[in-house]
């Protein structure tokens, strides 16, 4: 989730049509799902900063969704790693803070 990109002018595009984004490194970072296919990996949605936002991922098989405050905002049905097991890791980057309450994942 980009609740900015790089600055705090969070509402301007592509900034907000890029909100939320699917990676997986090491080898499919955000400017390679960018340039070979624009718009699958990344769409938008309504976050901001200084807000708290509530975000669920379901992920199974080789299908990953996000939803933010109860509304889909990205299907990936392509997985680049399904069937991995191992440790959830939560990622912040680019100088950026972010915060984390309630947090729980459970295995259905």
């Amino acid at each position: 989730m980009r609740p900015s990109g790089r600055g705090s002018r969070s509402r301007l595009a592509p900034r907000i049509d890029r909100a939320i984004q699917y990676v997986a490194h090491p080898d499919f970072h955000f400017f390679v799902s960018r340039d070979k296919f624009p718009g699958r990996y990344g769409h938008g949605a309504d976050v901001a900063l200084g807000r708290w936002h509530k975000v669920r991922l379901e992920i199974g098989g080789g299908r990953a969704r996000t939803f933010v405050d109860g509304v889909e905002a990205l299907a990936v049905e392509d997985l680049h790693y399904a069937g991995r097991r191992g440790p959830v890791g939560l990622f912040i980057d680019d100088g950026s803070r972010g915060y984390f309450r309630n947090l729980a994942i459970a295995a259905k």
